[in-house]
């Protein structure tokens, strides 16, 4: 569950929320642990739900809660884990700590919950359990409001997002997850067509993307960041690759899966991309836009339209200004014979995104096959799309 932020400012919401989406990594990375999602764990954020209510929704036989407070140089945190058969107590602790031993905390607290639970733990994953990204805690702090920025997909909040990760690795140089956010902010600006120099941007993104891996190789951000990155390359087996590293490193990340299913998607494995999209959803079933118009990429491909068409709306009800999966929906009515809803959604997106044009679209499209990129481009054409 979110850990509930007892400071006095909501502001530091961010730095709560990072670090429980952290500690849900950490156990992620347990080949002897499934943990869910910090996008499903986020949705009860400010909620009261009973143990037994989340057993019987999502099948857990655990629940770990707690809440911290940030005061000055001071960090308290709260945590207990609560069988969720019972709602009895297994185990809890207080902990009052100076923040810059914040990364030793979270190391003491994932070690406890371990023992309770009684996982036995490879060799790898007892050196690996705990290890902080960085010792530097300036660096994490302004990396975490890096994340609450990155995860806006706006403009903006990618601007915001770059000048945060940049001030980290200042802070930091050999911080890996800063190098791989910052590389994942040209690889936005590239794919949303916020650049004048795309081949630049996305040469920039991958160099900072190796950066990452480079200082960081057995952190599965930091693989996450080259697949993305390799993807817009169109460099299909080394994303792939990536991807498939990313979960060897963290089996229950779902954002890992998610991103192989994306690479299978645009390399022309469209039956790969459901089987690993079921299995992002299961790990995360609260999940984001992308799951759903990942998930209907993948049966577009297919050529099942109406299940694509649901799967599309699906991501658009998740987020309405998602500018893929509204043109892709397009496509899908088109090749439905449903011209007017076709066309209804293009002038929805071009009121959204006023520069999308067939160009664009054609240049920034990571798909392995030029057919299937003209046969998209005439489906949109034909909804209203402009050649420039």
């Amino acid at each position: 569950m979110p850990f509930v932020n007892r400071s006095d400012d909501p502001g530091q919401d961010y730095f709560v929320d990072g670090i429980t989406e952290d500690i849900i990594t950490d156990f992620s990375r347990l080949s002897n642990l499934t943990v869910t999602a910090w996008n499903t764990s986020s949705s009860f954020k400010g909620k009261t739900v009973q143990p037994q209510e989340l057993k019987k929704k999502f099948g857990v036989d655990y629940v770990l809660d707690g809440s911290m407070r940030k005061s000055g140089d001071q960090l308290r945190i709260t945590a207990q884990l609560v069988d969720a058969s019972t709602g009895k107590q297994v185990w809890a602790e207080r902990y009052d700590r100076k923040l810059a031993d914040v990364f030793a905390l979270q190391d003491e607290l994932t070690k406890k919950i371990v023992q309770a639970l009684a996982i036995k733990l490879t060799s790898a994953e007892r050196g690996q359990l705990g290890r902080p990204a960085t010792a530097n805690f300036a660096a994490y702090e302004t990396f975490l409001r890096g994340q609450q920025y990155f995860k806006q997909q706006t403009r903006e909040g990618n601007e915001q997002a770059r000048e945060a990760y940049q001030r980290a690795i200042e802070l930091d140089p050999s911080y890996a997850r800063a190098y791989g956010g910052l590389a994942l902010t040209h690889a936005l600006d590239f794919r949303s067509g916020w650049t004048d120099a795309p081949i630049e941007t996305l040469d920039r993104a991958l160099t900072l993307a190796e950066q990452a891996v480079a200082l960081g190789n057995n952190i599965p951000q930091t693989h996450w960041a080259l697949g993305f990155v390799y993807l817009f390359r169109k460099q299909y087996a080394e994303a792939e690759a990536a991807a498939i590293q990313t979960i060897k490193l963290a089996p229950s990340y779902a954002d890992g899966y998610g991103l192989l299913a994306f690479v299978n998607n645009w390399q022309g494995k469209a039956a790969d991309a459901v089987q690993n999209m079921r299995k992002a959803m299961a790990l995360n079933p609260y999940y984001t836009y992308e799951y759903p118009w990942t998930l209907g990429l993948a049966y577009f491909f297919l050529g099942r339209y109406p299940e694509a068409v649901e799967a599309m709306n699906d991501a658009l009800e998740h987020n309405a200004n998602a500018p893929l999966p509204r043109l892709f929906l397009a496509a899908s009515y088109i090749r439905l014979g449903r011209q007017d809803d076709a066309e209804w959604e293009i002038d929805q997106a071009m009121i959204l995104y006023p520069n999308t044009n067939l160009e664009q679209i054609s240049t920034t499209l990571p798909l392995s096959n030029r057919d299937q990129i003209n046969a998209i481009l005439d489906d949109l054409r034909k909804a209203g799309v402009p050649d420039q």
